[in-house]
């Protein structure tokens, strides 16, 4: 179900624009590939959201985590939740734990059932950018964005309730892009920190600002107010964690612990009397406001310099240790310093990530201090964490080869890797490779050859995306034994993109021909056209030809050009039959009705002539235009053919010549494409030549 009104339309349009077809080349994992950006408990499980488009559940270990000898314990993964196209920035748990709400760079929200991690229940559409924080308010969830908009959503109905500060007066100042948000869980106070350097506090019930807080000298970054919605903690790009109250309308304290460096995440104990911060420069810090008395947890959150940028903290439900995520994609749990652990208080869910408020007061434990020994060890050792929720590496930097069918990576460990994007496979591992950036990599594995561009890749959520788009999908016919496939001889051509695409949705057209066939489905004979003979033979040439296949694990998104909301999502083997409602027409086109794009054979004009002092007679025409993809081999098949029906007088087989170019002998696999590019080089038609090789006697 979809939060918008205008977006059902225009999902439900018979006709939509610029659609295009992605796939993701990742094994069905459980661990998370990139940075973690936000923390929430629910009871024994903490959730985690991630860059890497995810959001994942895990079991925390019980106490005591370890003793010194003992190895660290990791969290069990439980359940992914895995719809967002883009970054997942926030996610809060509502209605006593039974909803899990996350929000993401691809600018919508999703719920879900916190137990039931197959299908997201709604989708929630109003953003016009990334939106990057969330809180829980009474009988619902607050979204803000850089958009600069804070907006009310009803879950039960999934609708818009209202939008904060709509009604601002001429003059009156409205929001920068709002970066932080939270709630009290006592009333209708919600807070939101923006980049104009202020915090606005809204009365939910209304959409009405109450106060607009200035003190920041930069961006406010994170915030967290008491359940009772009397206090608060914001930090910022500033360097600083404030301490507001939020009756008299003013900052009461300054913490300075980060000296140059901005606070990113902030989570206050259940008193409100000590808090924990993190920064951008790693660091982690515990402060008592009462003793006003601020400690090191830990200086460098990840070891990786790439990494130690803390983007949320999250205390454990007894304040004995605080969970660190950073922008790597292992999340850490440390423990508090001795002195900061003895005097707290807390209640078993009242600490959240920056951010995340649980939706119901919780009444403190009795036995807390017994519950604080038996979290944290007084032999513990404080260099290394208590409990791990280890990650892989993500993708940070990628090339794609000349052969256009394989895409070479680099992760956050250094490892380089070549991947097939036409089966969807890791090929081979380079391993770590030190003191050699991507493209000098590239270039000692890469071969001459020109392939045209038919597809896009991207890297953002960690992992190797296949983009492709009706006006570029079709661009490389390619010769078949090129594109990795087996043919009758070496001179059957395949379109490589379109391959690709009967692969990745092979499955949905054998279940449709099962449901027609089974009068399930009806044959939609609108505006359908038989093919033309040049795509019937197209398709015959390519039905003729061993299949590519992608593993069925492999995601396919569908998505509109515009819309922020995929039109259809589905795993390689998943595929039931029935979705050509919501599959692009080009690809319909293709798989349903043999109806490929053909496109005219580019063409490359080249001049040949034989090699100066060779005695070799002159070929007529001496320029001549060929296709681009047309190899060497060929050209040589040509000159041999030449001098037998000219009449030179000269009797060889293709096999006894040499085609030069600048006065190099070219490779016989090259085509006409690649000379150009890599040995030719000139604005100029393209000039080659031709001699018999040492040893040849024309006959």
């Amino acid at each position: 179900m979809v939060g918008s009104a205008a977006f059902a339309d225009r999902l439900g349009a018979t006709s939509r624009r610029d659609e295009r077809v992605s796939y993701i080349l990742r094994e069905p994992e459980t661990r998370h590939r990139f940075g973690i950006s936000a923390l929430v408990f629910a009871k024994d499980q903490l959730f985690t959201a991630g860059r890497d488009g995810t959001v994942r559940s895990w079991e925390i270990p019980a106490p005591p985590y370890r003793r010194p000898a003992a190895d660290i314990p990791v969290a069990g993964a439980v359940r992914t939740f895995d719809e967002h196209v883009d970054w997942v920035n926030d996610v809060v748990l509502v209605d006593q734990f039974e909803r899990l709400v996350s929000c993401s760079s691809d600018t919508t929200l999703k719920v879900w059932n916190m137990n039931d991690a197959r299908r997201s229940l709604r989708t929630l559409v109003e953003h016009t950018d990334y939106v990057k924080a969330l809180a829980v308010v009474p009988s619902g969830v607050a979204s803000g964005s850089l958009d600069g908009r804070v907006l009310v959503w009803d879950l039960v109905t999934g609708s818009l309730r209202l939008e904060c500060g709509v009604d601002l007066e001429e003059g009156q100042q409205r929001n920068g892009s709002v970066y932080c948000m939270s709630a009290s869980v006592e009333g209708n106070v919600l807070v939101s920190g923006s980049t104009d350097k202020t915090i606005s506090v809204w009365d939910v019930r209304t959409g009405d600002r109450v106060v607009h807080l200035r003190g920041h000298s930069d961006s406010v970054r994170c915030l967290t107010m008491k359940h009772d919605g009397r206090m608060m903690l914001s930090g910022g790009s500033d360097s600083t964690v404030k301490l507001w109250d939020l009756r008299q309308e003013r900052c009461v304290r300054s913490f300075d612990s980060y000296a140059d460096s901005s606070v990113w995440a902030v989570a206050s104990n259940y008193e409100f009397d000590s808090f924990v911060s993190g920064g951008r420069d790693g660091s982690v810090w515990h402060t008592d406001i009462a003793a006003d008395v601020a400690s090191l947890v830990v200086e460098v959150a990840d070891s990786d310099v790439r990494s130690n940028m803390v983007l949320d903290v999250a205390l454990t439900p007894c304040n004995s240790a605080v969970w660190v995520s950073t922008t790597g994609s292992t999340v850490r749990l440390w423990p508090l310093p001795q002195e900061a652990t003895g005097r707290m208080t807390d209640s078993d869910d009242a600490s959240n990530a920056a951010g995340a408020n649980v939706p119901t007061v919780q009444e403190k434990p009795a036995d807390l201090e017994a519950d604080i020994a038996l979290q944290r060890p007084a032999d513990v050792h404080t260099d290394r964490p208590l409990c791990l929720i280890p990650g892989l590496p993500g993708i940070i930097a990628q090339k794609i080869m000349n052969d256009r069918r394989h895409v070479l990576t680099c992760d956050t460990q250094g490892e380089y890797c070549i991947w097939d994007i036409t089966r969807g496979v890791l090929e081979k591992s380079l391993g770590i490779i030190e003191d050699r950036d991507i493209d000098e990599v590239a270039k000692s594995q890469d071969k001459e050859v020109c392939i045209p561009s038919w597809f896009q890749v991207d890297i953002r959520l960690g992992s190797l995306s296949v983009r492709l788009d009706k006006s570029n999908a079709a661009n490389a016919e390619i010769y078949a034994v090129d594109a990795g496939l087996d043919a009758d001889t070496e001179e059957v051509k395949v379109n490589i993109g379109e391959h690709v695409v009967r692969a990745l949705f092979r499955k949905w057209h054998e279940e449709y021909k099962k449901r027609i066939s089974n009068g399930e489905e009806s044959m939609d004979l609108r505006a359908r056209s038989p093919p033309t003979n040049a795509q019937k033979n197209a398709a015959d040439r390519a039905n003729n030809l061993p299949p590519y296949s992608l593993p069925s694990h492999i995601p396919v998104i569908v998505t509109e050009d515009q819309s922020p909301v995929p039109i259809l999502r589905r795993v390689v083997g998943s595929f039931q039959g029935n979705e050509q409602e919501v599959m692009p027409g080009w690809v319909l086109d293709l798989i349903r009705d043999g109806k490929g794009q053909v496109r005219e054979a580019v063409k490359v004009s080249f001049g040949l002539e034989p090699e100066d002092g060779t005695g070799l007679p002159l070929l007529k025409p001496t320029t001549l235009t060929a296709p681009r993809v047309l190899r060497v081999k060929k050209v040589a098949a040509y000159i041999a053919r030449e001098f037998k029906e000219q009449n030179t007088g000269v009797n060889v087989n293709q096999e006894h010549l040499e085609v030069l170019c600048n006065g190099k002998v070219l490779p016989s696999y090259m085509s006409l494409a690649a000379v150009r590019q890599f040995r030719w080089r000139s604005p100029d038609d393209l000039k080659l030549s031709f001699r018999l090789k040492p040893g040849v006697q024309a006959v």
